[in-house]
């Protein structure tokens, strides 16, 4: 299998953004680009083309050093599958693993998972269940709705044989 790593909305560690669980996940996410730069495997970058008033200006995404020289995307909606650039790039790059992870709102990743299992079945997407966050909301808090994707993402992992969850920690050791 060839693995790629892709990052909803990474941006400069220093910066929250107002996402919660944030050194946790920036840890975690940290340390799988580390691990991927080391087996020289494919690190895709997703950004945001649009603003909704939480988005990092642009100028000030990816100034960390770890991304320069990685491909660079942008989504115009939730779900990056729906840009022909990324799936192009995937599927000329013989990517057949995804790992989906980085600092986006539950409705994004969420979006990405299930664009990514419609659009390209084919691929197997693991999602680092300590390398995702969000924000709070009126409903709930940003903990609880991570711990309920995690939980969705479990259980629909047994209709889908090409999802799976997985700790942080396990993928960093497995790349």
């Amino acid at each position: 299998m060839k693995p790629a790593l892709l990052l909803l909305n990474y941006h400069n560690p220093e910066q929250s953004g107002g996402f919660t669980n944030f050194p946790q996940v920036s840890d975690t996410i940290e340390g799988l680009i580390l691990s991927f730069k080391e087996d020289k495997l494919p690190i895709l970058s997703v950004h945001d083309s649009f603003s909704n008033g939480y988005d990092i200006p642009p100028a000030e995404l990816n100034t960390d050093k770890l991304l320069e020289n990685e491909p660079q995307f942008w989504k115009n909606g939730l779900n990056c599958f729906s840009e022909k650039s990324i799936t192009t790039y995937i599927r000329e790059n013989k990517i057949d693993e995804l790992l989906v992870c980085g600092f986006s709102t539950e409705k994004s990743m969420a979006a990405t998972i299930h664009g990514g299992l419609m659009k390209m079945p084919e691929l197997s997407i693991t999602i680092p269940e300590d390398g995702h966050s969000t924000r709070h909301n009126k409903t709930m808090t940003a903990s609880r709705m991570i711990e309920r994707y995690n939980l969705w993402w479990k259980l629909a992992s047994d209709s889908y044989e090409n999802l799976s969850v997985s700790s942080g920690e396990y993928l960093m050791e497995r790349f």
